[in-house]
């Protein structure tokens, strides 16, 4: 191969970039198929009866989103396994519960990593406004399956919007998922947590707090930089042990500090770690 390669002049660079090209395209249309079948499926058994009942949230609803939200997560992990060759190293254990999982960002990869290995938990993350408006099959999911929606640009708005997804959390038998870092770094090392919305989380949903760290995946944070970096990447998810409520809301003002040391430090003891364990 690297003979012929040599004669023709092309360089066994070029052979490796086609090759991780066509695996992420390969990817974008399974994910395209996957998501008109579920959007199908949404729009027929949950939109529908829902707009007909009148906006009621009941026990099918409930059921439904959440077995949604489980199946797309699984399916999607699946996908970046068999054709993009992602590999995801979980170390810890998922708690039986609910819990307020905190997490860091480093990329949109890490949103279908933890909902596949949480997927016991019925994840409710805390999405941005223009998710819920934007995106097909996604916004009408965050709008309609127990999502919390944020927008930047109103703070006052955000933390009255906060308070009422924690009080619906227990309606939906959901965990709530919070990225407390005000940005994405280059590197993949912590940013600065933001305390509000932690505070509120914490304080008003009850529920204790379960760390949960990632790592692996800071070259592919944004969908561009996929078809370079996404086939053949290494994840590392770890959990930690979980922070009864009662002491996670002793300290509020001191509760993201506290969480921010611990998980810098944790997510520094992983990378000087070698080897892994227990490769999904």
């Amino acid at each position: 191969m690297n003979e012929r390669m040599r004669h023709r002049g092309e360089p066994p660079g070029a052979w490796r970039r086609l090759a991780a090209t066509t695996r992420v395209c390969l990817f974008w249309f399974a994910v395209g198929v996957l998501f008109f079948a579920a959007g199908l499926y949404m729009r027929l058994f949950l939109w529908l009866p829902r707009v007909l009942s009148g906006g009621r949230v009941g026990r099918y609803q409930v059921r439904g989103w959440n077995s949604l939200l489980r199946f797309w997560g699984t399916a999607l992990f699946v996908l970046l396994r068999v054709v993009a060759g992602v590999r995801c190293t979980l170390e810890g254990s998922v708690p039986a519960g609910r819990y307020l999982i905190v997490a860091n960002h480093q990329s949109t990869v890490d949103i279908v990593l933890l909902f596949h290995v949480l997927r016991p938990l019925n994840l409710k993350f805390v999405a941005k406004k223009p998710l819920a408006r934007l995106v097909p099959n996604v916004s009408p999911t965050v709008r309609m399956a127990g999502f919390g929606i944020v927008d930047l640009g109103h703070p006052v708005a955000n933390l009255k919007n906060l308070l009422l997804f924690a009080r619906s959390l227990e309606i939906w038998e959901g965990s709530p998922v919070l990225y407390p870092e005000g940005i994405r770094t280059l590197d993949g090392s912590l940013s600065a947590f933001q305390p509000a919305g932690l505070r509120v989380l914490a304080k008003e949903s009850g529920l204790p707090i379960l760390p949960v760290i990632v790592d692996g995946l800071w070259h592919v944070r944004t969908i561009r930089e996929f078809p370079r970096g996404l086939p053949g990447t290494r994840a590392r998810i770890r959990i930690l042990p979980p922070i009864p409520n009662a002491e996670a809301v002793a300290d509020l003002d001191g509760l993201a500090g506290r969480l921010e040391e611990r998980m810098r430090d944790e997510l520094g003891r992983m990378r000087r770690e070698a080897g892994s364990r227990a490769i999904l």
